[in-house]
């Protein structure tokens, strides 16, 4: 039964798909979705760089590089 039902959804899918009736359908849920907010809010304020952001990143860089070389030794 199930390989039926398979059957019949891909001869669905390919009639829809090759009649253009799938294109548009997403075509038009893309131009409804383009008006709506997104699920990541905007940034409230731009990152700050300064030398605590630069030491951060640098004990960072040696965390995976000594993380890389117990890999190493492993």
């Amino acid at each position: 039964m199930l390989p039926y039902v398979a059957f019949l959804l891909a001869v669905v899918f390919l009639i829809l798909k090759l009649s253009g009736v799938l294109d548009k359908f997403t075509e038009f849920m893309r131009q409804r979705w383009d008006g709506q907010v997104r699920s990541t809010p905007p940034m409230l304020e731009e990152p700050v760089e300064d030398e605590e952001f630069e030491g951060r990143l640098n004990v960072f860089r040696e965390f995976l590089e000594g993380r890389s070389d117990k890999d190493k030794e492993s």
